[in-house]
């Protein structure tokens, strides 16, 4: 069940990506919370089997703090990757765009050779 709950929820988080609008991002949300139902009661009783009833309080206490550890560093992480794409994004905007233009339309390219000067004389 762990196994069949954890390749389903990753199948849905795929989905996501291909979603086409709203009403299916939401369809694979609730399959998704629909699959985790079946794993973190499973993961829970795994953990009060490993530690035992003297130390069940303190497993499961282990167990969340891990789970909320790893949903902060998520969290941060993607945030993290976020801003890189805006900064890398926002350079290929300002370097990078006008030489593809030019590399794509020749036509709107500058060269500065070639245009004729102009110069006044008094």
């Amino acid at each position: 069940m762990l196994m069949l709950g954890s390749v389903a929820s990753a199948l849905f988080a795929v989905g996501l990506a291909f979603a086409p609008n709203p009403p299916w991002i939401a369809a694979l949300w609730v399959l998704s919370a629909a699959t985790w139902s079946c794993v973190i009661p499973v993961e829970q009783s795994v953990i009060a089997e490993a530690a035992g009833s003297t130390h069940l309080g303190r497993g499961l206490g282990l167990y969340e703090a891990a789970c909320l550890a790893g949903a902060t560093i998520g969290s941060l992480a993607a945030g993290f990757l976020y801003e890189i794409g805006k900064l890398a994004a926002g350079l290929r905007h300002v370097c990078g765009d006008h030489r593809v233009r030019r590399r794509l339309d020749p036509s709107r390219s500058e060269n500065v050779s070639a245009s004729p000067t102009t110069h006044t004389t008094r």
